[in-house]
């Protein structure tokens, strides 16, 4: 695909392509391993790319895509350029209004308590239906991959393991899990800003051991418990990134 992998800066009348605020290399470290498409058609690559830049937080909210100068930057007609936008309105990642370009979509504070609120609840549902069938050698490499994150100073690898982590708890390929990659990417920019501050690390890898435990000692009442308060405190720390 043309250009290069960094988001172009697309006001309406300029056109402009400014130069690019990220490391090269790393687009896709997260956003590629929830599902974005490797192979495709123009739109599925086009899609993939720009989901990328706002889930990394590449694209401010509010941030407005246009079709001409994307166009331009991917080497590509507008249709593509258009297929993907409008796969990414259909997630809620841009929005649209009649005769107006796409915008990166603003999340207040009350949404993105709302979406940990829909997160907390798949993920105690997907631990209700699955962790009773985490046996010891699931629980065992849980538990590895929780001690991993101990020593992991990339944020972008911190929040990869992170998600593997809480994807293996909601059961690995379930629908589950694919709804809560859903909502974790809906927030993910406010996740990667606090993965780069790095004052949660300790006590959320803490928090995933207590779930741990509980589930080793078969308490999964006391586990779902332990998953909720770690969420919630989770939620409380990107509401205050969210507030500003």
């Amino acid at each position: 695909m043309g250009g290069n992998a960094t988001p172009p800066h697309c006001h309406l009348k300029t056109f402009a392509v400014i130069t690019p605020r990220r490391t090269p290399g790393t687009l896709h470290d997260y956003a590629g391993s929830v599902g974005a498409p490797e192979r495709g058609t123009q739109a599925d690559r086009i899609y993939a790319e720009i989901r990328g830049w706002i889930v990394q937080g590449e694209l401010a909210e509010g941030e407005e895509l246009n079709q001409v100068a994307l166009a331009k930057h991917f080497g590509v007609s507008r249709i593509p350029v258009r297929e993907a936008l409008q796969r990414l309105q259909a997630e809620r990642l841009l929005t649209s209004e009649p005769f107006r370009s796409h915008q990166v979509t603003r999340l207040s504070a009350d949404d993105v308590d709302e979406l940990m609120a829909i997160r907390s609840e798949l993920e105690c549902l997907a631990l209700r239906r699955h962790g009773t069938r985490l046996g010891p050698a699931d629980l065992a490499d849980l538990s590895g991959l929780n001690e991993s994150l101990r020593a992991e100073s990339d944020p972008q690898q911190w929040l990869a393991t992170d998600w593997e982590f809480h994807r293996r708890l909601a059961g690995g390929d379930t629908a589950l899990a694919d709804f809560i990659g859903d909502v974790r990417h809906r927030i993910h920019r406010y996740l990667n800003a606090a993965a780069r501050m790095g004052a949660r690390h300790a006590s959320a890898v803490n928090e995933h051991a207590g779930v741990l435990e509980a589930l080793e000692a078969s308490d999964l009442p006391a586990a779902e418990a332990r998953l909720r308060h770690h969420i919630q405190i989770t939620a409380e720390a990107l509401k205050q990134l969210a507030a500003g």
